[in-house]
């Protein structure tokens, strides 16, 4: 059986850098590098993800090669990638061969987005639009509470920021729950031969800036979940997470 394998991918302006030399999860995005390191560090510590690599956006883009070195992929961004068409070319490329992404914010925004195919052939489990923040937002209707990436997810703040898209959910995707303001917080796109989730928050936590979503809820697992998800939906998702760190370790 093969080692699970997981991508993130972040903008920022690091370059490529690997925890290890073996990575399981790439973030690549643009945002203050210590912020996706502080990403990285965080979905390791929840113990789902072994390894992660960081990949900068804002100074080139992964081939679909570079992507199929992982099983999954988590895209969000803070600035624009260096070549957004592109980018959504082989991610759409790459989630066509089986490989899993995870997209947040504001890679759904109109003026910082995943351009290329991801965009235009449906990908996105959200539709793009502008983006909102200011006022605490939480955890609101979950739609689906036995669903994978909500694994023993207990609660959920944005923080004092909440950023967020102001996006609704885009055609061919389900609603796994809502922010308290009823905008989609967590969706999943279907009908592609890979797993694609939209995380309708900003990854960085209050560990980077204490406006962002609180480390005392569990965005760590929302996101360590989705990536744990997305290589294989249909079998996992009847597996559970127990089940998937267990064949992860095999």
């Amino acid at each position: 059986m093969r080692k699970l394998v997981v991508t993130v991918l972040c903008l920022s302006a690091v370059g490529l850098v690997s925890t290890t030399a073996q990575a399981d999860v790439l973030i690549a995005g643009a945002a203050n590098p210590a912020w996706i390191a502080e990403v990285a560090s965080t979905v390791e510590a929840t113990g789902l993800i072994e390894n992660a690599d960081t990949f900068d956006l804002t100074a080139g883009t992964p081939t679909l090669e570079q992507l199929q070195q992982y099983t999954a992929v988590m895209a969000f961004t803070d600035y624009a990638a260096q070549n957004a068409d592109l980018l959504g070319n082989n991610l759409a490329d790459y989630v066509d061969g089986g490989g899993g992404v995870v997209q947040a914010v504001f890679s759904f925004h109109t003026s910082i987005p995943i351009g290329g195919r991801w965009q235009s052939d449906g990908y996105s489990p959200l539709t793009y639009g502008g983006q909102s923040s200011g006022t605490e937002l939480y955890l609101g209707t979950v739609y689906d509470p036995g669903h994978a990436v909500l694994a023993n997810v207990q609660s959920f703040s944005g923080g004092t920021a909440s950023y967020h898209n102001t996006v609704n959910l885009a055609g061919g995707a389900t609603l796994i729950a809502d922010w308290t303001n009823g905008r989609p917080l967590i969706a999943e796109q279907t009908g592609f031969a890979g797993g694609i989730i939209g995380l309708n928050f900003y990854p960085p936590s209050d560990l980077s800036r204490d406006d962002f979503w609180r480390t005392s809820t569990d965005g760590d697992l929302l996101m360590a979940n989705a990536l744990v998800y997305v290589p294989e939906p249909a079998t996992l998702g009847l597996l559970g997470i127990g089940a998937i760190a267990l064949l992860r370790r095999r």
